[in-house]
This record gives structure tokens, sequence and C-alpha cells, in this order.
């Protein structure tokens, strides 16, 4: 006992930190997860805690690390996770065995919803990328004994391995942004966002401080759901507002006929169907 009173004396100044965080984090999370307007309660954040949600989102994730969303490529690398895990604590390495445990815990906070892409993946990202460096040096260590270079030729077949595999990278991206026309996808995406924020301006609306608006789409030509909401959060730039999506959110005819603002858009036009007039200039 008075071992362990002398470690916790020890360790207090630095596990006062990391338990105020700890604290802060916690009442963070809880008045997330039970305010009224908590993500929580939205259908695209409503996590699923199960086995096969789990899987299906990290070979998402694989699959989007390899442009290809749809392929059965990263439900194979999820088969290999015991191989990574083993092959790293056979070599010992400590780096791998964080980047094992990286490239599973890494993605947890996304890994119940549904799934996302991008961004969201630079992390995970990380950890397959120092898992394939280091395999790739193991790989060249390993052909430089089984041909028995001199430790110069070594280093030299090493620097030739990494060129060779960021040439390949750069090939591969390439023919997978051509395969997927990502230019044109990228550049037509963002003329349509343009066309629907100089929708939204030439209204010529400055709603009030907390006033709630109604975004009525005339036709889909948009794939992210949350897409007008985005775009008129942008346009306005007032979080006090509060911005609904006609179809998204589960909305009383009460909620609806209370709306300060109800706005009916396409991608080139917008048109009030009702507005604050004493807020309209």
């Amino acid at each position: 006992i008075h071992g362990w009173k002398q470690f916790a004396l020890r360790n207090w100044s630095v596990a006062v930190p990391a338990l105020i965080a700890g604290l802060v984090t916690a009442i963070f999370i809880y008045a997330e997860l039970n305010s009224a307007y908590s993500l929580a309660h939205l259908e695209a954040y409503r996590p699923v805690f199960s086995w096969r949600r789990f899987t299906l989102t990290n070979a998402h994730f694989i699959n989007e690390l390899l442009y290809d969303s749809v392929s059965r490529i990263g439900r194979a690398i999820l088969v290999a996770w015991p191989v990574i895990f083993l092959y790293a604590f056979w070599r010992r390495d400590r780096l791998l065995q964080l980047m094992a445990f990286w490239v599973v815990i890494t993605p947890l906070p996304l890994a119940f919803i549904p799934a996302r892409g991008g961004a969201m993946l630079y992390i995970v990202l990380f950890g397959w990328a120092i898992i394939i460096a280091r395999v790739l040096q193991d790989l060249v260590g390993l052909a430089g004994r089984v041909l028995a270079v001199s430790e110069p030729s070594t280093t030299m077949l090493r620097t030739l391995a990494t060129a060779a595999v960021a040439v390949a990278l750069a090939v591969f991206t390439q023919w997978q942004s051509q395969h997927f026309d990502q230019t044109r996808v990228l550049l037509s995406s963002g003329q349509k966002s343009l066309h629907v924020i100089q929708a939204f301006r030439s209204l010529n609306l400055h709603p009030a401080l907390g006033s709630t608006i109604l975004l009525e789409p005339k036709a889909r030509f948009y794939q992210n759901p949350w897409y007008p909401k985005f775009v008129a959060s942008l346009v306005w730039n007032d979080r006090s507002l509060h911005v609904y999506v006609a179809g998204q959110q589960q909305l009383t005819h009460e909620e609806i006929a209370n709306m300060d603002y109800v706005i009916s858009f396409n991608e080139f036009s917008a048109q009030l169907v009702r507005t604050a007039e004493s807020d309209r200039s």
C-alpha cells in the first residue's frame, strides 16, 4: 500500500491534466448527445453498434483510400488485420505494434455511423502509410540479404525502392483519377456550389439572429442530403440561425408554419415562399 501511495504522489502532477481533459471531454460528450440540436438525433450521425457496421465501415475506409468505394479490396485487407498484428509482434517493432492498433482504434469515432470518406480518413491513412513503409523496408532488407549485397548497395536498393513506390503511387493515382473522372467531378461540384451560393445571395436576405429557415429543394441535384444547409450556413455565416432541409428532418406542420423563412430553390435560382417581412431588406 505504501508503494502505491508513493507511486500516486510521484505521478499525480502528470495525471491531473489527463483527468481534467477527460472530465471536460465527458461533459462535452454528454452535452452534445443530450442537447435539443444534437447531431446524434439525425440519422446520418446516429451510431449503430454492431460488428457488421464496424467491418463495413472500415472496409469502406480502405476502399476510399484506394479511390474505389465499391471494390472488395477493403474487406480483404480487414482479413489481414490479424496478420499485421502477428507481424508487428513477431518483429518486436514498437512502431509497427502502435500502427497495428492505430488502424483499428483511430477510426472508432466514425466506425459505427454511416460511412464517411475523404478528409475524415487522414488519421487512419497515416497508420497504413507507416505499416506499408515498414513492410517495404523489411522486404528490401530481405532482398539485400538474399542477394548478399554490401551495405552501400543495400542503401542504394532502398533508395531505388522508395522512388519506385512513389512513381507507382503517382501512376496509380493518375490512372484512378482518369478512370473515375475525378477532376471533372470536382470542378463540376465547385461550379454547382457557386451557382447555389449566387442563387441564395440574389434574395438579398439578412435573417435576424435566431431565425428559423426551411429550405425546400425543387429537385435533388446534389448527393449529400445536408448540402443545402452547408451552403446556407456559408452564405449567411450566422451560427444562431436554425436551418432545416425539407425531407431531412421530422418537422410537424406547426413547426413548418412557424418558420420565419421558407425558401424554395434549385441550382440556379431561389425564391422566398414565406418571409418575416420586418427582417427583409
